[in-house]
């Protein structure tokens, strides 16, 4: 059976909260997540030829 409106409303108002801070504190955990995110995307961008060229040559020694 579905939750009524009255619960589907309590659950929507208790998302994204950080260890029940409030709404500044949930976004700030927010952005330093996309920023750490972001940080790790960057750093890892200076692999990807060698990851390139290590995934193509793996390609063509294994099909025939």
């Amino acid at each position: 059976m579905l939750p009524g409106r009255a619960a589907l409303r309590s659950y929507r108002e208790t998302m994204a909260r950080v260890a029940g801070r409030n709404l500044v504190m949930s976004w700030f955990a927010g952005i330093v997540c996309v920023g750490v995110i972001g940080a790790l995307i960057w750093l890892s961008l200076p692999i990807l030829p060698t990851l390139a060229e290590f995934a193509g040559d793996a390609l063509r020694d294994a099909l025939p």
